[in-house]
This record gives C-alpha cells, structure tokens and sequence, in this order.
C-alpha cells in the first residue's frame, strides 16, 4: 500500500517535468537560432522569414567635418554673423528677409531675417528644439507640421537671448529629404557671430 501512495507524485512529477521540457523545447525550437539552421522550403512552409544579414566590412560613417568640407559660407558685416550651407544649393530667386537659399531642386529652403515677427496659423503639431552654435549661441526653434500633409515641415527659429534680431524659417518636406533636420543642425552648429 506505501507503494502506491509514493507512485501518483512521481507520476505527476513525471507529466510536469515533460511539459516543461517541451514547452521549452518549442520556445527554443522556435528562436531565430534555430530558424537559421532550417532548410529553405521549411522556413517556407512556417513562414519563417530570414533576418537581414550584416555586411562584414563595415563602411566608415562621415563626420560632420566630412559632410560639410564643399559647403559654401554666408557672411553678413552688417549684422555681424556667418555660417555654412550646403556648397550645391543656390541663393533663392523668391527672396525674402535678409538672405534666402535652397537646395538645388527647391526640396529645402531657408530665409533669414532681422525682427521678423512671424507665425503658423494651419498645422497638426508643432516640436520644440534647441540647438549650439559655433559660438556659443543657443537657437530656440519650433516645427510645425502641416496640416493637410504632416511630411511638410517649417521650422521657426530665433538666436535667442544673445542675438534676437536675427531669426529664420527653414523648410523641408521629410518625405523628399529625409535628412532635413540633420542639415538643419549642422548648418546652425557653424553659425558664428562676431
């Protein structure tokens, strides 16, 4: 009769442990590891889709030095301040403020002015951002997203305390130019005032 009593827990002991170990197996079975050793048409029939492989040479990023060693430079004596802009865009034919430039295909633009007192009336939301200037100088800046395209992006932005009646807009579609805030950042990073 001891016997019996003993048998039933190791028998249920017995059932949990072989759960556990196939579960276990099916959870490790299932991980990228083992998916990667499967032959094609099971990875098929399981719908297994492959991870993207890493190249083995890697290719050195640019640094911002690299980026920027074409870029043209815009200075204004009057004002007292310069900076640096992509070598291919052209000065703007639309003018306005005290100076206007664009990328080559009018993807990115950008208008500096001095006391502009400007504003967004239709957008679905706006960012605030600041950033550092060569010299020191914080710049405020805000984007606005459009309303009827959120790719369309204008970002305000003031030299604020140290320069306040310098501003500019700087526009961008995201779609078109995925990297427009990065050129933004490294074109205000050059600013410089004397």
């Amino acid at each position: 009769m001891e016997r019996r009593g003993v048998a039933l827990p190791i028998v249920l002991v017995a059932v949990v442990l072989a759960i556990a170990v196939g579960t276990g197996a099916a959870v490790v079975w299932r991980t990228r590891y083992f998916d990667s050793a499967l032959p094609a048409a099971i990875k098929d029939f399981l719908g297994i889709e492959e991870p993207p492989t890493e190249s083995s040479t890697e290719i050195p990023s640019e640094t911002p030095d690299d980026l920027m060693k074409d870029w043209k430079t815009y200075t204004n004596e009057e004002l007292g301040f310069s900076f640096k802009y992509p070598g291919d865009w052209v000065e703007s034919e639309h003018q306005f403020g005290i100076f206007s430039v664009e990328s080559k295909g009018g993807n990115i633009g950008l208008s500096l002015y001095k006391d502009f007192q400007g504003g967004r009336e239709h957008w679905s939301r706006a960012e605030e951002k600041t950033y550092s200037t060569e010299g020191g100088s914080t710049v405020f800046t805000t984007a606005f997203y459009g309303e009827d395209d959120p790719n369309v992006v204008a970002v305000d932005g003031v030299f604020y305390p140290d320069h306040p009646e310098i501003s500019f807009i700087y526009g961008f579609n995201l779609r078109e130019s995925p990297d427009g805030f990065l050129i933004l950042e490294l074109i205000l990073s050059t600013f410089n005032f004397f």
